[in-house]
Order: C-alpha cells, then sequence, then structure tokens
C-alpha cells in the first residue's frame, strides 16, 4: 500500500483545493496567499517547487511571479507553460491585451497629475491617439514596427494634418513611448517595438537661419491682423511659439514697459519668464492687440493645432515677398507642402531675433549673451554661442562698431 504524498512546506488546503500560503513578488514586494486551482496533492507540490525555483532566479521569473501576485495568473497555467518550456508562449498570448482603454487611463490619471502644460497635455494625448485612436480596441500585436511606420508615412504625405517634418515624426514616437513605459508598468507587455529601433525618425540638425531687419518688415508688409501682431512678437521678443499661444491679456506689460510673460516651457522647472519686446515689434503688436479682459487669450488660435493657422500665414507671407517659391500642393490632401520650401519658420523666429538683438540692427542697442539667452529662455548662453558662431556674429559686431564710431565722429 502506498503512503500518502505530504504536503510541501508553506502549501495548505481550504476546502477541496491546495493553497499556497505565501507567494512573495520581487518586483513589487507584495505578498499574497494563492490557490494552486488544483486538488492533487502531487501537482500542488510540483508548483510549490515551480515557485521556489522562480524565487530563486528573480531576474529571470521576477515577471512571472508578479503576473501571479498581482495580475491573477493562475498557478496552474504558469505550471503547465513552466513544465512545458512554453512560457515564451504564454508571454505571447497575455501581451495581447487591449491597449485603448490604457490611453483613456494615461490621459485621465497620468498626464493629468504631470507638472506640464495644458496645451502639452492635449498635444501628448493627440500624437499617442493617432496611433490608438479613442472608442474602438485596439490589441497589443496590432503595435508593431511595420504598423509604426505606416502610420508615420502617413504623416510624411499629410494625412495626418499636414506635420511632416522629421522633428514632427519624432514628436509622435516620443508620445508613444511615453504611454508604453507607462503601460508597461500596469499590463502584461512583453515586447516593445520602439527599444533599440533603428528606423526611428531623427531630430534634424540645429537650425540657425536668420533674417536681417529689412526682411522682416518686408515679410510682415504681407501679413495681416493677429497673424502679423503674432509674427511680429515673435520675430522682436524671440518668445517661443507655445508660449505666445498660451498668453492671456494679463500676461501683455503696459507700453511703457515693453513687456510681455512667456508661460514656462523652455526649461527644467517651467518657470515663467518677463521678456522685453522691441520697439518696432511692440508698436504693430499693440495695434491689434488693444485691451482686454485679463484672463482671456490674446490669440483665437486652437492651441490643438499648433498655430498651424499662423504659420501658414507667414509662409504665404514671404511667398509674396518673392523669398521663396509656391509650394507644391499633395495630390492625396490638397494641402501645400511646406516643408519642401526653404522658408523661415516660426522656430527660426528665434535665431533671427538673437542675431538682430546681438548686432543692433534695427536701431536698439545691441545686447550680449546673457540677455539674449534670457529672453530665449535658455539656461545658459551656450545655444546663442553656437548661433553666434554660424553667423559670424563677432566679427560683423565689430565692423558696425567701427562703422557707427566713423558714423558718429563724421556727425560732429
Amino acid at each position: 500500500m502506498s503512503r500518502p504524498v505530504k504536503l510541501a512546506t508553506g502549501l495548505y488546503r481550504n476546502g477541496a483545493r491546495l493553497w499556497v500560503r505565501t507567494v512573495r513578488s520581487p518586483a513589487s514586494g507584495r505578498t499574497r496567499s494563492l490557490s494552486t486551482v488544483t486538488t492533487d496533492v502531487k501537482d500542488a507540490n510540483a508548483i510549490a517547487a515551480m515557485l521556489n525555483v522562480m524565487k530563486d532566479a528573480p531576474r529571470k521569473y521576477a515577471h512571472w511571479l508578479e503576473a501571479a501576485v498581482t495580475e491573477g495568473l493562475p498557478l496552474d497555467t504558469l505550471y503547465h507553460h513552466y513544465a512545458a518550456g512554453t512560457l515564451d508562449t504564454l508571454a505571447e498570448q497575455r501581451a495581447d491585451v487591449d491597449l485603448e482603454p490604457w490611453v483613456g487611463t494615461w490621459i485621465a490619471k497620468h498626464l493629468a497629475s504631470s507638472p506640464i502644460t495644458e496645451d502639452s497635455r492635449g498635444t501628448y494625448a493627440r500624437q499617442v491617439r493617432y496611433f490608438i485612436p479613442e472608442g474602438a480596441p485596439f490589441s497589443r500585436s496590432r503595435l508593431t514596427e511595420d504598423y509604426i511606420r505606416d502610420r508615420l508615412a502617413e504623416l510624411e504625405h499629410g494625412r495626418g494634418g499636414g506635420e511632416v517634418s522629421s522633428s514632427t515624426k519624432r514628436r509622435y514616437i516620443v508620445s508613444l513611448q511615453l504611454f508604453i513605459k507607462y503601460a508597461r508598468k500596469r499590463v502584461p507587455l512583453t515586447t516593445d517595438p520602439l527599444i533599440g529601433a533603428e528606423w526611428l525618425p531623427k531630430n534634424g540638425p540645429a537650425r540657425s537661419t536668420h533674417w536681417e531687419h529689412a526682411r522682416r518688415v518686408a515679410v510682415l508688409v504681407h501679413m495681416t491682423g493677429e497673424h502679423r501682431a503674432a509674427a511680429a512678437l515673435m520675430l522682436g521678443s524671440g518668445i517661443e511659439l507655445g508660449a505666445l499661444l498660451a498668453m492671456t491679456y494679463a500676461d501683455v506689460g503696459s507700453n511703457a514697459e515693453r513687456t510681455v510673460v512667456a508661460h514656462g516651457t523652455k526649461n527644467v522647472h517651467r518657470q515663467d519668464r518677463t521678456i522685453f519686446v522691441d520697439a518696432w515689434a511692440w508698436a504693430i503688436f499693440r495695434e491689434h492687440v488693444g485691451l482686454g479682459m485679463p484672463g482671456a487669450r490674446v490669440w483665437s488660435y486652437n492651441p490643438a493645432n499648433t498655430g498651424r493657422e499662423l504659420r501658414e500665414a507667414f509662409y504665404a507671407a514671404q511667398v509674396a515677398a518673392g523669398l521663396i517659391a509656391p509650394p507644391v500642393v499633395s495630390e492625396t490632401t490638397g494641402k501645400p507642402m511646406w516643408s519642401d520650401n526653404a522658408r523661415h519658420t516660426l522656430h527660426d523666429c528665434r535665431h533671427t531675433y538673437a542675431i538682430n538683438r546681438a548686432l543692433g540692427l534695427d536701431g536698439e542697442e545691441p545686447q550680449g549673451t546673457d540677455f539674449i539667452a534670457a529672453q530665449l529662455g535658455h539656461a545658459d548662453e551656450q545655444m546663442v554661442v553656437r548661433v553666434y558662431k554660424k553667423a559670424n556674429v563677432v566679427e560683423r559686431a565689430r565692423l558696425l562698431t567701427r562703422q557707427r564710431a566713423a558714423k558718429a565722429a563724421g556727425a560732429k
């Protein structure tokens, strides 16, 4: 007569089934009593032995213990694949979860509590929803390299709102990476198609395109209304687009001060800063802006469109001024393909401001790198110095100083 099989240490009977008294996840530190989902002592002992092996090899098995403790993975299912050597298959099965609801949770809870601007939250949400649309199931297995590359190709051809530059595509990928990082801590995502991918779009080289003052004026002649006022403010103060779009009338200083408040978008602490506006730009800005309720927005632009209307008006003015050729129109969307033109971008307005302010080309006093870095919101002067080098500012400043001195001497 065979002897009865003894229960392994840590097992106990609860009703007909056998349970493991304490299972601990090395990842989260949580512990639970878990059912082996079996009434057979031999099978329960084998499950207990498996858990001991996993406990002693946390680098290899920690995620499986976490799945059992916090995600409800049945121990008998885990043991079946462990014994058969098919844990990879189980991982693939568990990875195919519906990601769509998790995007909603990420937006409603994680983004809402993050120390970023409301506009930035909207941008992150919109960009992730471009890959994982709202309102329809989206299984994890669909989020593959081929799918992501196809969606990026659609962006490039204007079907994602007309944003086609490599840097824009890169921002979409960064938003998706942020969501995946969040999701991996909460759902069983065993693979990430973005890790180590060499095909990801790269940021383009830093631009340092700039205009002389006369060219700024020539372009603004072909702009009207708030487009003209907004472009003048960017060209005459170096304010970034995000801060411009967020401006309220409370941020506008007096005519004597010629200042505006730029809400924090350019530094790690996201601090607000007060910046000065050149006299010529202030006159254009105030001519349109006038007075308004302190909490009201200065501009009618929709922040979700990231200044698209202003951007297109700015490019169209460059065409009207004869600086660039008319853009090719996309056969797919009927929209102008501005990325193919050597146009002066809204970001280039900052470089234009820096050069003109450094050299005093618009009649105001030249300023040093510390002043310009503060205007642009840079943490230090290194970025300004790099732009200076490309524009040969030091030599040009010396030449202008000699010219001004000679002109002053001649006037006497």
